[in-house]
């Protein structure tokens, strides 16, 4: 999209299949990313694990000791 935007489709043709390609790449990435945050950083773990027991409440138990048991 860059080298398109840059000079334009007649002066830099650039293949169908590699607009595609490259799209495709683009999704994958924003797919990894995530999990690879997730088995890296413990800070990530950890907020993403609040924010989907805020979102999603019934993930959450309390034990009959007080605290709460993660079920993400």
């Amino acid at each position: 999209y860059v080298i398109t935007s840059l000079c334009g489709d007649e002066a830099c043709p650039c293949p169908d299949i590699v607009i595609t390609v490259l799209f495709w790449i683009g999704y994958f990435n924003s797919t990894l990313n995530p999990l690879i945050y997730a088995y890296f950083n413990r800070d990530f773990r950890e907020a993403f694990r609040n924010t989907l027991q805020s979102l999603l409440p019934c993930f959450v138990r309390r034990s009959p000791y007080g605290h709460s048991v993660y079920y993400v």
